[in-house]
């Protein structure tokens, strides 16, 4: 029996490793996270198997000679019922580095397509092989023109994408109610893919630091001696606190993949149970996010009562 799929799918292409930035100069190379959402439609079944997924740079805004060339973001084949992510998040890419730069298009390589659509009490499946039985015997084809050579493009707007510093997700609607349509002269589908990338908005992030002032220094409670990573970091929008990890003895708190038309944001400093202390700046720190960028929130920890 025929069901109709609720809400949407997503589909999370996780790229994780974090550019460093030394004394303020641009990295030379960020993190991008890519979701893709599926409309609901009247399909049973709507499988794709993904071959590759590349950035494609703007050579316009690069400039000759940039040396920016195609970003390869998976490059082993994975298949997916997009139907099937109503409720769950696969990962397809993670631990790439993405170049600093400007990208025209992201594109998707699918080499095998399937869809099982209601017909009456029953279904037919369509696919673009004989031989292709992820949804099933297929009763007849699914035409994808080109995809398995050009790819399936997805144009950025407004200049493109801008990949700098650390995480960015962008979000790319596909909507398979309207990127599958049935010829009646030929009882063929079609795969033409109503694919947006341009009205999506990146992510933000937060990174909070705290250090101690010189004059104070932590107790030991408990029979332990305190230090900078019993303490955390909250973010009100964010529901689980985050706890400082020393680096080169800095102890840093992130927040990754904030939405930032979430907002207004306060960042605030908790301790362990036991002691009370005072912070510059002052607890509830308000912090402004902007799409695709990380902002910084420094506390110093200036007295602590046992």
């Amino acid at each position: 029996m025929f069901r109709r799929t609720a809400g949407f799918a997503t589909l999370a292409l996780a790229l994780l490793p974090l550019a460093a930035c030394d004394s303020g100069t641009a990295a030379n190379t960020g993190s991008l996270q890519i979701l893709l959402t599926d409309a609901p439609g009247d399909f049973v079944q709507a499988q794709v198997t993904i071959d590759e997924i590349y950035l494609q740079p703007d050579a316009s805004v690069q400039g000759s000679g940039s040396g920016l060339n195609r970003v390869d973001l998976m490059t082993t084949p994975d298949t997916t019922d997009l139907l099937a992510l109503s409720n769950d998040v696969a990962t397809l890419v993670e631990n790439a580095t993405v170049p600093t730069g400007t990208y025209a298009q992201l594109r998707f390589v699918v080499s095998d397509a399937c869809i099982e659509v209601a017909d009456g009490d029953s279904t037919l499946i369509y696919a673009t092989k004989s031989t292709y039985e992820v949804c099933g015997i297929p009763d007849g084809t699914l035409q994808t023109p080109s995809f398995d050579q050009t790819g399936i493009k997805v144009q950025m707007a407004d200049g493109g994408l801008t990949v700098t510093g650390t995480q960015k997700v962008l979000l790319v609607d596909f909507n398979v109610a309207q990127s599958f349509g049935h010829e009646a002269a030929t009882g063929m589908w079609v795969m033409q893919p109503v694919i947006r990338g341009g009205d999506a908005s990146l992510t933000a992030g937060v990174d909070v630091t705290l250090s101690l002032a010189d004059t104070v220094q932590l107790p030991v409670l408990n029979n332990a001696q305190l230090t900078l990573g019993d303490f955390q970091a909250t973010l009100n929008t964010e529901a689980t606190p985050v706890a400082f990890t020393e680096s080169n003895g800095t102890f840093t708190a992130q927040f990754l993949y904030v939405n930032p038309d979430a907002g207004p944001f306060q960042v605030n400093i908790v301790g362990p149970a036991g002691i009370s202390f005072t912070l510059d700046p002052v607890a509830l720190q308000p912090v402004t996010l902007s799409s695709g960028m990380t902002s910084s929130v420094d506390f110093t920890i200036t007295g602590v009562t046992p």
